[in-house]
């Protein structure tokens, strides 16, 4: 095996263990304000990643966004916008 390979495994190993060995500064913060932070891969690229941190409010936000806008761009294709019964 090569010495790049072995780079390679070792990242993708050791990456999300450190991340999720953070605790943010600050004990007493309730579980919503707490920063949750996540690993993603990088678009186009099978090494680099992308760390993202937020509250848990602010995740759910993201989510129901990304969600709406997801259902937008399939009901746009069809020809349909959202306020229209299709």
């Amino acid at each position: 095996m090569s010495i790049r390979a072995w780079v390679a495994a070792i990242a993708v190993v050791a990456i999300p263990i450190a991340v999720s060995g953070q605790q943010p500064a600050g004990g007493s913060k309730n579980r919503a304000e707490k920063k949750i932070c996540t690993v993603h891969l990088a678009t186009g690229s099978r090494l680099d990643r992308v760390r993202r941190c937020m509250t848990r409010r602010e995740r759910d936000e993201y989510r129901k966004e990304m969600d709406t806008d997801l259902t937008r761009q399939q009901l746009d294709r069809r020809g349909c916008a959202p306020p229209a019964s299709c």
